[in-house]
């Protein structure tokens, strides 16, 4: 003979009735928390879940949810970098703040460095050269 939880425990499914009946609409962790210590056994909220489908409770009423709003902090300006001579190397890029236009050849790639324009990843300069707003050759005639 096979050992029922929910058969073999006295009580236990007409606790769980009694619970997803009481007016304080318990959520199902909590109800499977507090038959586990009520009646010293380890529950999980799916087997509470699962019990109550097949005694063919009917749906409960969905509990409102929270609505989480995410404030987006401005990013903070970063720290100025000392006056440089030129060009810096991959190590030296600051994310959102260095022009990323890369100078010369591999392996001595080096980058502009100067400050980006607001939203891009190039300074005014390679900006220019970079994004072309439309060109006389690719314009229907």
């Amino acid at each position: 003979m096979s050992f029922s939880l929910w058969n073999d425990t006295p009580g236990l499914t007409q606790r769980l009735q009694q619970l997803l009946e009481a007016p304080e609409n318990y959520p199902f962790s909590k109800i499977c928390q507090m038959l586990s210590s009520e009646f010293n056994i380890r529950l999980t909220k799916n087997a509470c879940i699962g019990k109550s489908r097949r005694l063919k409770m009917p749906p409960r009423e969905a509990r409102p949810r929270k609505i989480r709003q995410h404030v987006y902090k401005p990013r903070p300006k970063p720290k100025p970098r000392p006056k440089h001579d030129g060009l810096i190397t991959i190590y030296q890029l600051r994310d959102y703040v260095d022009c990323k236009w890369p100078i010369g050849t591999w392996p001595d790639i080096l980058f502009c460095g100067q400050p980006q324009e607001e939203g891009q990843v190039y300074c005014s300069k390679h900006c220019d050269l970079a994004y072309h707003p439309g060109r006389k050759h690719l314009q229907p005639a």
